[in-house]
């Protein structure tokens, strides 16, 4: 993990749930990581992250949320409720 993912993680933890899905079924690589015990991981293999996204953020879910962010390993997705 990149030094700024680690340290972006460590400031949001105050105010954020943080939720990881893994698509690959590796999630014991992340117990090294202490913020990762606070994490709500999600493992379902050979599926993909919109995959995840769409069956596990509904919207009856993410509604006390004022901000959702999605992050992968390419690219940022910022989205306002």
């Amino acid at each position: 993990m990149c030094l700024l993912t680690k340290n972006l993680l460590l400031q949001f933890l105050g105010n954020f749930t943080i939720l990881l899905f893994h698509y690959d079924g590796r999630t014991t690589e992340w117990d090294e990581f202490e913020w990762s015990k606070q994490a709500i991981h999600m493992s379902v293999r050979k599926q993909t992250k919109w995959w995840y996204a769409k069956r596990f953020l509904h919207p009856d879910i993410v509604a006390p949320y004022d901000y959702i962010l999605i992050w992968d390993q390419r690219k940022w997705v910022f989205e306002v409720l």
